[in-house]
């Protein structure tokens, strides 16, 4: 999926004339100091303490006990079919994005042994998930997004629903809930903004359109007043959401003007981490959100490298370290080290 929509818009990207600006200053090293592959397709991953939950496509969901990040070692697994594109962590549960087969909840209070405990299906392809307190957020691919109250973890009821029969280009990839909105990374449409103050009645609130026709909405992060878009060729782009109703462009940034794709992101401290499609990990200085700095890179070279299936999904930060979800080459840990203010 993923990499279908990276290859067609590599085509749009040579519109772009920008790059992006090495911080002089930076002395951040990346280094590949752990991996780890049980096959499947890495997708997405969360962190929850000494383990490392993987959406790892056909293969479900793995979980890796990362307390020596060097060694990651796979203690627990689950696969009740389809695909496992995107996951989120909330309390003893996992919540799984698993593609046509919908919402999967599993009970991690022993993560060495995940359970199966609930499961709903609405139409669509679950690609992207968020929990915030007893709601489930799905983005549902071109069905949009999917609201399911899950206070009951083995029985979780659908009770709101917003439609991308109407948006151009509408694929719901991502989101992230901060408070009663919901943000939704919609594919070439852009990024919705949705009250959810009602779960039972989502509205769109505020809308910021890919009018480049190079973006592709994928990964879409939160902190504090800021939202944070992985948008594929077009780069990162940052919105001021102080006020949700009327977002404002704070920067943009063209990654790699050749053939960057930002699939994921993250933000720990004043840093910023995406995952690159075939570059790996970009890590960006935001200390001034107008002018993000690049702080480090590192590109995945591996033998008999094929970009067609092994590509960098999703990373999460945790700590003096960063982890890959890297597609079929699995899980990959970095260390990172001469990070100021991490």
């Amino acid at each position: 999926m993923f990499l279908l929509k990276c290859c067609f818009k590599a085509a749009l990207v040579l519109g772009l004339l920008c790059g992006a600006t090495m911080d002089a200053h930076a002395q951040v090293t990346l280094t590949n100091v752990g991996h780890i592959n049980n096959g499947g397709e890495a997708h997405n991953l969360a962190l929850a303490g000494n383990y490392a939950y993987l959406a790892n496509g056909s293969d479900g969901l793995r979980v890796y006990d990362i307390s020596s990040p060097t060694n990651p070692v796979n203690v627990g697994h689950i696969n009740s079919g389809a695909s496992a594109f995107g996951v989120a962590i909330s309390g003893t549960h996992a919540y799984v994005a698993n593609f046509n087969d919908g919402l999967r909840i599993y009970d991690i209070s022993n993560p060495t042994n995940p359970v199966s405990q609930g499961h709903a299906v609405n139409g669509g392809l679950a690609m992207g998930i968020a929990v915030s307190g007893h709601y489930a957020y799905l983005a549902n691919d071109t069905d949009g997004l999917r609201i399911y109250d899950v206070s009951n973890p083995g029985s979780p009821t659908n009770v709101g629903y917003a439609s991308n029969s109407n948006f151009y280009g509408g694929t719901a990839y991502a989101i992230t809930v901060s408070g009663s909105y919901a943000y939704l990374g919609n594919g070439r449409d852009g990024l919705r903004i949705y009250d959810v103050s009602n779960p039972a009645n989502p509205t769109n609130v505020a809308y910021i359109g890919n009018t480049n026709n190079v973006g592709y909405a994928d990964g879409v992060t939160i902190v504090s007043n800021l939202v944070f878009l992985a948008n594929s060729h077009d780069g990162l782009r940052i919105f001021d959401i102080s006020n949700p109703l009327s977002p404002a462009l704070t920067s943009h940034t063209v990654i790699n003007p050749a053939d960057g794709c930002e699939l994921g992101v993250t933000v720990v401290g004043k840093y910023i981490y995406l995952a690159d499609y075939t570059a790996g990990i970009y890590v960006y200085s935001f200390a001034n959100p107008a002018n993000p700095l690049r702080a480090a890179s590192a590109s995945i070279t591996l033998p008999g490298f094929n970009s067609a299936t092994a590509f960098s999904e999703c990373v999460a930060v945790a700590g003096d370290f960063a982890y890959l979800a890297n597609h079929a080459d699995g899980l990959r840990v970095y260390s990172l080290t001469n990070l100021p203010g991490h």
